[in-house]
């Protein structure tokens, strides 16, 4: 829908995020993406990627978890990684695959919070959980380690 001239129109990047703008909804729509023989590449690395990580966490955290040989502070640390890992692999990467092969969000504006809100926690947690595992393992000054 053309603005009028008295109409302020909106910077490029906002205008790059409403759905109702006729220049972007065309663009997205025509869009020939990447080639097929690219897509199935990428298929099969997400797939791949996203298999390895389900399988290999949840083996990790039934190890540790059912595992009665140590109960270390690095037990605890290694679980709370691969939970968040874990839950990174199934409520980050499928929607950020779909993303990337359709070029567009089809999973509505509330989804589009929720698995942002995910991915911004998930990762400051895993910073977390990383920088407090060096802070535990690192010698301190003076204490003859």
């Amino acid at each position: 829908m053309p603005k009028s001239e008295g109409e302020a129109t909106a910077p490029a990047w906002l205008r790059f995020l409403d759905p109702n703008d006729s220049t972007t909804a065309s663009t997205l729509r025509h869009d020939p993406g990447l080639p097929d023989e690219h897509q199935y590449v990428l298929i099969a690395l997400y797939t791949t990627t996203t298999l390895l990580a389900v399988t290999g966490n949840l083996t990790v955290i039934v190890v540790l978890s059912v595992g009665q040989r140590s109960r270390s502070d690095l037990r605890s640390f290694l679980v709370n990684l691969a939970v968040a890992d874990l839950t990174m692999a199934i409520f980050c990467m499928p929607f950020t695959f779909s993303a990337t092969m359709l070029h567009d969000w089809i999973f509505g504006a509330a989804m589009c919070t929720v698995v942002l809100f995910l991915q911004v926690c998930l990762f400051t947690l895993l910073g977390l959980i990383e920088c407090m595992r060096c802070c535990r393992l690192t010698p301190r000054v003076g204490s003859g380690i």
